[in-house]
């Protein structure tokens, strides 16, 4: 049988096709950084190539409930999430709904992300958003990525992902990055050094029709949530292509000592 290095590259590839992992925080960066210091002191945090700064946190709750979204008790910490750069934002954030009344919470919470090079092309995230109670609620999360890097400065839409508690799901998505005026169906893919960040956080929950008063809270909320992001070229790609490499090699090899 003759051996194809290019067909056994594709099937390496397909085998090692990315599976979700858990977020690796750096361990020089573990404790992470209080959001509001980060917004009220106007630093900034870099991790490997990248650096996110220009921290914005705006929380609006409404309703007969009670809601936490208290910049105080979130935390940023930087590190991985499946081999990418990534941050992870930490805390309490809910909305309440005690029997017969309802609560929202929507939060506009913002950043800038910085690559000198390679240039980043996509934005994925991942959270733990959950209902609990006797009511109905949920949990969105729309992720919105602007750049001015491309149309002579223009600010422009180049990314939209939504997260959501599942049943519906997905509790993870993510997209490449593509410049909506130049091609058809959101292509071609591009690459940008610059890119701002803005989560639209929808937490709902709806007591209004419970009416016994020891049917307890219903309760919207997540404590986790990993924003990540992939350059050109990808890490994975290095990996397949020392891989292909491998296989080349073998194959001289192998007609060697035949």
């Amino acid at each position: 049988m003759k051996f194809s290095w290019a067909i056994a590259v594709v099937a390496l590839s397909v085998s090692i096709a990315p599976v979700r992992a858990a977020f690796v925080a750096d361990p020089n960066q573990a404790n992470g950084y209080l959001l509001s210091n980060l917004i009220t002191n106007n630093l900034s945090i870099t991790e490997g190539d990248k650096t996110f700064s220009g921290f914005g946190w705006s929380p609006n709750a409404t309703g007969g409930g009670a809601a936490t979204f208290d910049p105080a008790g979130i935390k940023i910490t930087p590190g991985t999430f499946d081999g990418n750069i990534a941050i992870e934002i930490s805390g309490a954030i809910s909305s309440i709904a005690p029997p017969t009344t309802s609560e929202t919470l929507d939060v506009l919470f913002s950043y800038n992300v910085t690559a000198p090079g390679p240039f980043i092309d996509d934005i994925g995230a991942h959270f733990n958003g959950a209902c609990n109670g006797p009511g109905i609620c949920s949990v969105q999360i729309t992720e919105t990525g602007t750049t001015k890097d491309l149309n002579g400065g223009a600010t422009t839409t180049v990314g939209q992902i939504i997260i959501q508690n599942a049943p519906p799901g997905p509790l993870d998505a993510h997209t490449f990055l593509y410049n909506p005026y130049n091609g058809l169906n959101n292509t071609p893919r591009v690459a940008v050094q610059h890119l701002s960040i803005t989560k639209d956080i929808l937490l709902v929950a709806n007591a209004s029709t419970v009416t016994s008063s020891t049917a307890g809270n219903t309760v919207a909320s997540f404590s986790v949530m990993d924003q990540y992001f992939s350059q050109v070229p990808e890490p994975r790609f290095f990996v397949v292509l020392a891989i292909a490499m491998f296989g080349l090699l073998w194959r001289q090899h192998r007609r060697r000592t035949v």
